[in-house]
């Protein structure tokens, strides 16, 4: 999957993810990784929302997963469900550039 994402081939990257949740249904970064090859894709946004928050039920601590739903609804125009988001992941890493970022992007801050 992280090959065909490197490559540009985000349709091969996100069938790829979906294959491995699958088989190894318990690994978090599977759904992560497939909710951003979902991001790049026209019209999948609401898929890409389902595999981030499957990912963040399984490894709520993972700032990098609350950070990427925080950009999805960013993108969607959804300020303040962003804003939730990236607030959620200042609090299991205060230091997340990223998360900042997206508050000051969202207009929180």
């Amino acid at each position: 999957g992280m090959k065909e994402y490197k490559a540009g081939n985000f349709w091969g990257a996100a069938e790829a993810f979906q294959w491995a949740s699958r088989l190894e249904a318990g690994k978090a970064k599977y759904f992560y990784y497939q909710g951003l090859a979902l991001t790049q894709m026209p019209r999948r946004s609401h898929e890409a929302e389902e595999a981030f928050k499957k990912a963040i039920g399984m490894e709520p601590s993972k700032a990098d997963y609350h950070v990427a739903l925080g950009n999805l609804y960013l993108k969607s125009g959804l300020k303040a469900r962003a804003l939730s988001a990236f607030k959620e992941a200042l609090n299991w890493d205060p230091e997340s550039v990223q998360a900042k970022e997206g508050i000051g992007a969202a207009g929180g801050g």
